[in-house]
Order: C-alpha cells, then structure tokens, then sequence
C-alpha cells in the first residue's frame, strides 16, 4: 500500500510538472492576444516582436525613468494590429510588392541607395562606417518620449502669471551667416552589408532570436511599407487622413482612496482637469 501510495503521489507530481511544462511552453505562447479579421497575433509572436521593437527603439538599454514598459508593449500590438489590416486590404485589392521591391526598401531604411539615387535633403541618414554602430529606426518604432505636465497638489488654486507686455522698439537687424552643410560620402554595399550585419546580430542576442528571424521581421515591416504607400495611392488618401491624434492625461495620487475618490468625481461630471 506505501508503495502504491508513493507511486501514485509520484504520477501526480509528474502529472502538474509535465502540465505546467506543456502550459509554459506550448498553450500560453499559442494563445491569441489579437483577433484581426479572423487572423490571430499569438502570444509568441508579440513577445518577439515586442523585443524586437525595443532593441530597434533602445538599442537594448533600459527605459527612461518614469516610462511605462506596458505602454511600449501596448504600441507595439497596436502596429501589429495596423500592419495586419494592411496586409489584408491590399490582398484585397490585388496589390502586390516583388521581392527585388522588399530588398530595395530595406535597404533605403539604412540609407543606401544602390542605383545611386539617395535624397539630397538634410533628412537622409548619415551612412554608417566601417566602425559607426548601426542604428536603423523605422516609423513602425515608436518614439515614447513623455511630455511632463503640471502636477498641482490637492486643494491647491493655479493662480494666473500676469503677462507683461514690453515696449516694441526697432530691432538689430541680423545677417545670418550659415555654414555650409556637410558632404556626405553615399553609403556603398560594404557598408550597408555590415550595418545590416551588426542590427541583425544585435536583435539576435538580445531577443533570442536567430539573425535570418530578425532579416524576416525587418523585411515584412520593408514590405508592409510599399503596402502602405500603394493603398494610399490606390484610395487616394492624404496622409493627414490616417493620422491618429490621441491627447492622454492622467492623475497620479498614492492611495487607492484617493483614486476612487476622483474617479467618483469624474463620473458625477466634473471636469478632469479641474
């Protein structure tokens, strides 16, 4: 009887461990976090390409002080979201980018242009040497810089700052002198390849992911991209039509009773800001 007891408390231990394994490792990562439109975003995949992101964004360092990492990882689905439904209306509308199209994207997104036709303007990125650190950040990367706002201590009434207005009187009149810009050396293959090198390896160790994982990820945002540009022309769309414009505000306070407290104000009408 002990030893049948042992053998089946040993079955049970065995039973949780390989139940925990198999949650761990193989239900949790193929869970959906996403649903667009019938094609899911599995957990795997937003973990990916959340660090994959932040390594784009960071270079691997830590966030600064006060950055909210859920807010990162929140941005991050968001273009997922967004890179899906594009992926799926062009499918529906036909469009379509080739391979040779893709690779001249990537490249463009490093600065290299091989048929030798890179902007002129100050924009274009600065090639990257022999010895330079690669730095690519694609749009698709947010930049989360917080704003810094006002915080007023309960009970206190802002007074307003009387506005002085000085006398006009004629100004200097001032010749600019501008120095001329910078001639930049085009950026040539060798270089690009050991950028694209160096990103690749980086995102590899930093989000244990292989270097030709990394080269699929940055290809589907290059592809992606065409994509966007093309439904834009084929809808006719401006590109102040697809902006989003979101103002965030928030109340920070120590206790929980005092967070219920204005959140009972707030649903009773009052105004946020006050």
């Amino acid at each position: 009887m002990v030893l049948v007891g042992t053998l089946v408390v040993a079955a049970a231990v065995i039973g949780v461990i390989a139940f925990a394994f198999i949650n761990e490792w193989y239900l949790i990562p193929r869970r959906a976090i996403a649903t667009v439109n019938g094609e899911k975003i599995t957990v795997a995949e937003f973990q990916e390409r959340v660090l994959f992101d932040y390594y784009l964004q960071t270079g691997g360092q830590p966030l600064p002080a006060g950055m909210d990492a859920s807010f990162f990882g929140q941005m991050t689905l968001d273009a997922m979201i967004e890179e899906i439904i594009i992926r799926q209306k062009a499918a529906e509308m036909g469009i379509e980018v080739s391979e040779e199209e893709v690779e001249a994207e990537m490249q463009r997104l490093f600065g290299y242009y091989a048929d030798g036709t890179a902007p002129t303007s100050t924009s274009t990125p600065t090639p990257a040497g022999p010895t330079s650190t690669p730095t690519l950040t694609p749009t698709f990367v947010y930049t989360l810089t917080p704003t810094p706002s006002p915080t007023l201590e309960p009970g206190v009434t802002p007074t307003a700052t009387p506005t002085i207005t000085p006398t006009p009187s004629e100004p200097p009149t001032i010749t600019p002198t501008l120095p001329p810009p910078p001639t930049r050396e085009p950026m040539t293959e060798e270089d690009y390849n050991q950028a694209l090198s160096g990103l690749l390896g980086g995102v590899s160790e930093f989000a244990g992911i292989s270097e030709e994982r990394a080269r699929e990820l940055i290809k589907d945002y290059a592809r992606t991209q065409l994509l966007r540009e093309r439904l834009m022309e084929a809808l006719n769309l401006e590109a102040d039509q697809t902006k989003i414009v979101v103002h965030a505000a928030h109340i920070l306070v120590e206790t929980e009773e005092e967070a219920q407290a204005i959140l009972d104000r707030i649903e009773a009408g009052e105004e946020f800001e006050k």
